[in-house]
């Protein structure tokens, strides 16, 4: 557009030159006549033929002069109209240089009469490569010059596929919590009675040895519901500032164990770092099941690489990324591996429950969707980099944080649970669940009263003329949830315990349902976690206050999640 600016310019000059000539030589033309005519108008009587010649003379110099006149007008309107024309120049080089269309005006013989410079940028010809190409097959014979557009979809394209994506990683979410509430449920009912049967069957009774597979059995699908959860954001987190640093030293022997003998593990960890909040027993697993990715990637040894930085993402960073990205201050963890790498169509269905490229029985395809919902969680990003051939790096940004870390919380020793004497009130809606939980307690020496609903444990607590010392409710029920059934019970019982369960944290502690603090045990559950609960929260010296309640053992609902 400049070179064209210019030529222009010169045109106008060119014309301007010429048309000055023109001028110059009808001005000198006119004196001319002039100095010839003048003596003979001297004469006040002068005829030729008939004819009045000083009259003939005067309106010869008014044509010249209005000849003049006109060219004059003339250049100027010329001069206005070419004005006209470059800023029109203007205007459309200001579009086409910063559209992301490639445009281009070319001939009937194929040949570029202009690009665009979307060209370069998307294609990588440059207009001087372009002018020695030509597009014949795309013009209609009958067109003299044809306007292309081309309309770079590649970042459209990618944003559609990656809403699709979130569709559908939202959906196989919901799916996979729904399903992880009713069979935790289920399994509760598998893993108590499994449990009351080991209890019964002596060491060596030929029937024990069933009992103890249908446990192993329920654990193992326990496991499997709990990165369901985790996949889809829906389990109970314990969250606190913690150092990135210290939690990969602490999980670096077991990492070198996992990995075997004959992959090299190194560790780049800032000295600087900030600090980051997140569940440390599930950043532990995030790490421990990246690790695990990384040695079956690399049958033949390799370099296993783990990286802390900090870093930050401006606007501008965050736009190479086709998900949205909150610009800000984060933690980077990068988990790089020199094995197979993946392509392209494996990359897209990485974080799928239950995809894996493992032959069958190696694996069970949660472990990645286990650490994008842990990373998601924790209102962080994970992003991967992966050729075939070149390995593949694992990139996680969480939040940096300013404030110093939080204390580790002191380990107390395990007790054997106990029961007591106490009345408890049993809210549960699953009818096999509730009956074994009842049995269970009973067996503890609890008194136990039980409801299938909020409103029958209304009923029941209206008629109980005794103190009821403690209330074991469902969060997730018909009618009325736990939280709204503890606020009105503690209105006519101040001093009642409140412990929650749930198979289902989505819907109850994922999304503020229950209060900030409070005892919760985590479905399925053992008999030794339920007596133990029970136990901790009666013997609670805090009373429960406008509903809030205290939960002691806050830190330690992941570990329960994870027995």
């Amino acid at each position: 557009m400049p070179s064209v600016r210019a030529g222009m310019s010169r045109v106008e000059r060119r014309e301007w030159w010429l048309w000055s000539s023109a001028v110059l030589v009808t001005m000198l033309l006119t004196m001319g006549i002039a100095s010839f005519l003048l003596p003979l108008l001297r004469r006040s009587e002068f005829e030729l033929g008939g004819l009045h010649l000083p009259s003939i003379v005067r309106g010869l110099v008014g044509l010249v002069l209005l000849f003049d006149i006109h060219v004059v007008y003339q250049q100027l309107q010329i001069h206005r109209i070419r004005r006209l024309l470059l800023e029109r120049e203007e205007l459309f080089r200001v579009i086409t240089e910063n559209a992301a269309d490639m445009i281009a005006v070319v001939d009937t013989k194929g040949r570029f009469l202009y690009s665009s410079p979307a060209y370069e940028r998307i294609l990588g010809y440059a207009a001087d490569e372009l002018r020695h190409t030509t597009v014949f097959d795309q013009i209609h014979p009958a067109d003299c010059a044809l306007l292309l557009e081309n309309r770079d979809i590649t970042a459209r394209k990618s944003l559609e596929e990656q809403f699709r994506q979130s569709q559908k990683m939202e959906a196989v979410g919901r799916l996979s919590g729904g399903i992880a509430h009713d069979f935790n449920n289920i399994l509760g009912v598998i893993i108590g009675y499994g449990e009351i049967l080991q209890e019964k069957l002596e060491p060596g009774n030929r029937f024990r040895g069933c009992a103890d597979e249908i446990l192993l059995a329920g654990r193992r699908a326990a496991s499997l519901t709990r990165q369901l959860l985790a996949f889809s954001r829906q389990q109970v987190l314990a969250s606190r500032v913690l150092e990135l640093n210290a939690v990969i030293a602490d999980t670096e022997k077991m990492l070198r164990r996992v990995i075997g003998e004959d992959i090299e593990l190194n560790t780049n960890l800032s000295s600087e770092l900030g600090r980051v909040k997140a569940d440390q027993s599930q950043i532990e697993q995030v790490i421990l099941n990246l690790a695990v990715n990384a040695r079956d990637a690399m049958p033949e040894g390799g370099t296993l690489t783990i990286t802390t930085e900090n870093t930050e993402l401006d606007t501008v960073a965050v736009r190479r990324y086709s998900y949205p990205v909150k610009p800000g201050r984060y933690v980077l963890l990068s988990v790089n591996d020199t094995g197979v790498g993946m392509d392209v169509e494996t990359q897209a269905r990485i974080f799928d429950p239950f995809f894996t490229t493992k032959e069958k029985g190696q694996g069970t395809g949660l472990g990645l969707s286990t650490v994008y919902g842990v990373v998601k969680q924790s209102d962080g990003y994970i992003h991967v980099n992966s050729e075939i051939g070149a390995g593949t790096t694992f990139k996680i940004y969480l939040p940096l944080l300013d404030q110093p870390a939080d204390p580790e919380p002191g380990r107390t020793e395990e007790k054997p649970p106990q029961g007591g004497a106490e009345t408890i009130l049993l809210v549960e809606d699953e009818d096999m669940l509730r009956t074994l939980t009842r049995n269970v307690l009973e067996l503890l020496g609890y008194t136990v009263l039980e409801a299938a609903n909020g409103k029958h444990a209304c009923t029941i607590s209206e008629q109980q003329a005794a103190p009821i010392d403690l209330l074991l409710t469902d969060v997730v029920m018909p009618g009325m949830n736990g939280p709204a059934l503890a606020q009105r019970l503690m209105a006519s019982r101040p001093g009642l315990k409140i412990l929650y369960t749930s198979g289902y944290t989505g819907q109850g502690v994922g999304q503020g349902v229950l209060p900030e603090v409070c005892h919760f045990i985590p479905k399925p559950f053992t008999r030794e976690d339920l007596a133990r609960k029970i136990r901790e929260a009666l013997d609670d010296s805090v009373l429960p206050l406008d509903g809030v309640h205290d939960r002691r053992a806050e830190n330690s609902v992941s570990q329960e999640a994870q027995s």
